[in-house]
């Protein structure tokens, strides 16, 4: 058919009424998007709006939930089509939707289970590789930090003020009139130099690498690329020409292999120079003014081999092959170590290749609630290492903003603060009073805490598809209440579910708690609350409402400035009494294929927790310190270690021991123990 002048071709189906839609990569509604149409077309949206579509990732995964009887049925379907393309779930005709797919059949022995058809589709379009461990720390940026000695003043600022900081990202005024892979040696004289004096203070590096490469017969890559055919081209045969950052610029046609190898190699410029990370940003493509390439820009698909295509097909892909090529030639120059990189643009597949950011959101409530959304919408897409611009990148956060903003991040499984010079004078932790910044200090060392438990999901993702952040109707599908209305709460992995405050002047929220058999805790308080509830909260400006769900488990190291910041001796087990089984998993955290491993299970079974072990890494702590909420132990206050009876003491000392903090039953023990019960 044509619409719009484009011959289309759709396929109609029977909407049946009440059905859900999930996915779909970031797009700015509600999770649920039934009753939308929408479209595909990665986008360069400079401060984008709710409701606004498309914006910069392209995605066409629906993970779907159907009534059926007395329950639901889940599916997932997969339009594996790179051009253009639109989504009608309802809006033209309530009774019809229309789309193109691959199908992913539900689970027949959990037909309602959201996470089958995600791990079909992530077992197709590829699962996120485990990270460094540094990378799921908190990163700091700016356009621009405009010189090395900002760059170090943020970096000694920060431990100055005992504020945790992993890494700093350098915008594209690090370069010599932004052209990529060089430095601006008059405000960055010694790159090197710099890069050790951060690691000095446990920072890592990130720059900015774009693809357009400045028009430049005296610049090295411009010759290079020229020479070697890695430029997309005009119908021609010339160099496709148009204006980003530097003035006139080619871009790589990635869809070349000579080219994706020629510009992983180049990174060089900046592994030598000690940088950590990559963030790849104008990938949509984008061209000032908000333009796309013209459609009959010429790509050659040579992997495909069925000859040349143009822009129309190769658009929504340039940013995933461009993600390829950064991500393999970082492999290829430091073999052992993970990489990582950043990026703006996607399409399904590109959490193979790294991170995802929601790219330039707003500073505003409103965006702080989106963030919820896209972050959860993009999980359930198969990218789930991703997250926004904490405290907004365009316009200038308030006070109160800020903090609520830094409390949600701690569940971003990408967490960075990242804004313009052109909106804000200044966004760092300290920016906006001594309560803004304790209230940030204290999140911060809370991310840090829960390492062990984030790193954990991150590696469970990499197996199974499932993401560390998960919206409530992937953990409970079976609850309908999960569905809708509850786009601001979500899980961090199995066990911790977060309820970020997402209104100005609010310091009560309601909450809606999940049907889960033994109910939920209140991890500040220790108080319990049965599932299947919902309850008005306190949450004055100091504290994120954060439950944990009977039967989970959760890992905490104690808090720590940074990921290499000495060798913790305690690992505290939140142990919350139920059913359920939690995994966590260590290794070295910076080898891509690690050479021995340790895979810790503990079990709950009511108030008897049973640890296992599986693989030969040693533990990096010499003991474990179990917190059991009083609240779900009745009156057991009996407390055995490996059938050995541990009297209650004043105080814990010694491998062993037992003793009451305020609302939490503490049980010290060495990390060999096979089972605590309290009885």
């Amino acid at each position: 058919a044509e619409v719009d002048g484009r011959t289309v071709s759709r396929c109609w189906k029977a909407l049946e009424r009440e059905t859900r839609f999930f996915g779909q990569g970031d797009k700015t509604f509600e999770l649920d998007r039934a009753g939308r149409q929408l479209t595909f077309w990665n986008s360069d949206t400079f401060a984008y709006q709710p409701e606004q579509d498309p914006i910069y990732k392209s995605i066409p995964f629906s993970l779907v939930l159907q009534p059926h009887a007395n329950d639901w049925t889940a599916a997932g379907l997969y339009f594996d089509n790179t051009f253009r393309s639109h989504l009608d779930l309802g809006a033209e005709a309530g009774e019809d939707w229309w789309f193109g797919a691959d199908v992913f059949a539900p689970d027949p022995a959990e037909p309602a289970s959201l996470k089958h058809p995600l791990a079909g589709y992530t077992a197709l379009t590829g699962r996120t590789p485990l990270p460094p461990t540094w990378a799921l720390g908190y990163h700091q940026s700016r356009w621009n930090y405009h010189d090395a000695g900002f760059a170090r003043w943020i970096a000694h600022e920060s431990r100055r003020r005992d504020l945790p900081l992993e890494c700093i990202h350098l915008d594209i005024g690090h370069m010599d009139g932004y052209r990529v892979f060089t430095w601006d040696r008059d405000q960055f004289p010694d790159p090197q130099a710099l890069t050790a004096d951060l690691d000095a203070l446990g920072v890592c590096t990130v720059v900015i690498v774009d693809p357009g490469v400045k028009v430049d017969p005296d610049y090295f890559a411009y010759e290079d690329g020229l020479a070697n055919g890695v430029f997309c081209l005009n119908p021609d045969g010339t160099p496709f020409t148009d204006t980003v950052w530097p003035g006139d610029v080619h871009w790589p046609d990635f869809s070349k292999p000579g080219a994706r190898a020629w510009w992983g190699d180049k990174h060089r410029a900046y592994t030598d120079a000690g940088v950590a990370g990559i963030w790849n940003d104008m990938n949509e493509p984008a061209i000032l003014g908000g333009r796309d390439f013209p459609d009959d820009v010429r790509f050659a698909y040579e992997d495909r081999g069925t000859g040349e295509t143009d822009h129309r097909e190769a658009h929504n892909v340039y940013g995933l092959l461009m993600a390829q090529a950064t991500r393999n030639g970082l492999l290829a120059i430091a073999p052992d170590r993970r990489p990582f990189l950043l990026t703006r643009a996607c399409f399904s597949g590109s959490q193979r290749y790294g991170a995802a950011w929601t790219g330039d959101n707003v500073s505003s409530w409103d965006h702080l609630l989106l963030s919820l959304r896209i972050c959860q919408s993009l999980s359930l897409s198969g990218v789930g290492f991703c997250g926004p611009d904490i405290g907004g990148f365009a316009g200038s956060p308030t006070p109160e903003l800020f903090a609520r903003w830094i409390q949600a991040g701690v569940l971003y499984p990408f967490m960075r603060t990242h804004y313009s010079h052109e909106s804000c004078p200044e966004q760092e932790p300290w920016s906006f009073g001594p309560e803004v910044e304790a209230i940030s200090r204290r999140y911060l060392k809370l991310r840090y805490q829960l390492m062990p438990t984030i790193y954990s999901a991150f590696e469970h993702a990499s197996r199974t598809g499932t993401p560390p952040l998960r919206a409530l109707a992937l953990e409970f599908p079976a609850d309908a209440a999960t569905h809708r209305g509850h786009d601001d709460q979500m899980m961090l992995g199995d066990a911790l579910m977060a309820c970020p405050v997402v209104e100005e002047g609010a310091r009560q929220r309601e909450v809606y708690f999940p049907d889960v058999p033994g109910g939920w805790t209140d991890v500040w308080t220790g108080h319990a609350i049965d599932g299947c509830t919902t309850r008005t909260v306190d949450a004055p400006l100091g504290t994120m409402p954060l439950y944990a769900r009977a039967g989970g488990v959760v890992a905490l190291d104690p808090p720590r400035l940074h990921t290499r910041d000495g060798e913790p001796e305690t690992l505290t087990l939140w142990a919350f009494p139920g059913a359920g089984r939690s995994s966590f998993y260590f290794d070295d955290g910076t080898s891509p294929e690690p050479a021995d491993h340790l895979r810790l299970g503990v079990t709950m079974d009511g108030t008897t927790a049973t640890v296992e072990r599986e693989g030969a890494r040693g533990l990096p702590y010499r003991q474990f310190e179990w917190r059991f909420p009083l609240s779900s132990l009745g009156d057991a206050r009996s407390v055995s270690v490996d059938g050995d009876e541990i009297a209650l003491a004043d105080a814990l000392d010694g491998d062993t021991g037992a003793m009451l903090d305020g609302a939490w039953l503490v049980v010290r023990t060495r990390t060999d123990v096979q089972t605590v019960e309290v009885a």
